[in-house]
């Protein structure tokens, strides 16, 4: 199975090196094809210990506790290829002499169902942030863990590269506070994307020195849509972070 690449400027401004998401995009495949191997190599000695329905309870707990370490042993070893991976993308962004952060991890896990008994699958979200100059480069990798007709698979399905503006007390001070002051525990799904896009764009105002219109423009924006509740936090969250200024 082929991976698919999609890349998006979110209003950074800063272009992608291709080059460069590709040398990402052959590590995450090598880490699909390593994780890939280790389950296969797990499954089969978790398969070579027979139950025999005759055999005592002690006999059947042993068994169980050998198939308890075997998982063990090779969730640490997901784990050091995990690490590895890192560990490879740093000495990566360390030849590009940019300034960089690495923040990986698989941020979700969750199962999904095709309607057919032949076929399970899993999904897995890996994360990369790079932080560069004042934009944020975001790559994630969607893998899929199947298994089709009792065969098994870990694979690289899909590879997204994003860039919006880095937000932080540097370089935007004021959308900072804003994030800060809005209640997220009350923001729902539905409505966080179309949040955190408004957030993004203030944030490019802010970095372009047009505070006061991307103020304006998100304050018109907030109170026209202030009858879905969610908007409304962020407009009483707005105007906390006006009272600081």
């Amino acid at each position: 199975m082929e991976s698919s690449t999609e890349t998006a400027t979110g209003g950074g401004g800063i272009e992608v090196d291709p080059q460069l998401i590709s040398n990402i995009e052959k590590l995450l495949n090598d880490y699909a094809e390593k994780i890939d191997s280790l389950r296969k190599e797990r499954d089969k000695k978790v398969d070579d210990i027979e139950f025999d329905e005759e055999e005592d309870y002690e006999e059947w707990r042993k068994k169980k506790k050998m198939i308890n370490e075997i998982y063990e042993e090779y969730d640490e070893k997901e784990y050091e290829a995990l690490e590895e991976l890192e560990k490879k993308l740093e000495k990566m962004m360390e030849k590009t002499g940019e300034k960089y952060e690495v923040v990986l991890e698989i941020v979700d896990d969750c199962e999904l169902g095709s309607g057919m008994y032949f076929e399970q699958r899993q999904e897995e979200m890996l994360v990369l942030k790079i932080y560069k100059q004042k934009d944020v480069i975001t790559v994630s990798a969607v893998f899929t863990y199947g298994c089709t007709y009792g065969e098994d698979y870990f694979v690289l399905e899909k590879m997204s590269v994003n860039t919006e503006p880095l937000i932080d007390e540097e370089t935007t001070p004021f959308t900072q506070k804003l994030v800060n002051e809005i209640p997220w525990n009350f923001i729902r799904d539905e409505w966080a994307p179309s949040i955190s896009d408004m957030i993004q764009e203030l944030a490019i105002r802010e970095r372009d020195g047009e505070l006061e219109e991307g103020i304006k423009e998100l304050e018109e924006k907030l109170t026209r849509g202030r009858w879905i509740y969610d908007f409304e936090h962020v407009l009483k969250a707005l105007h906390r972070a006006m009272c600081q200024t």
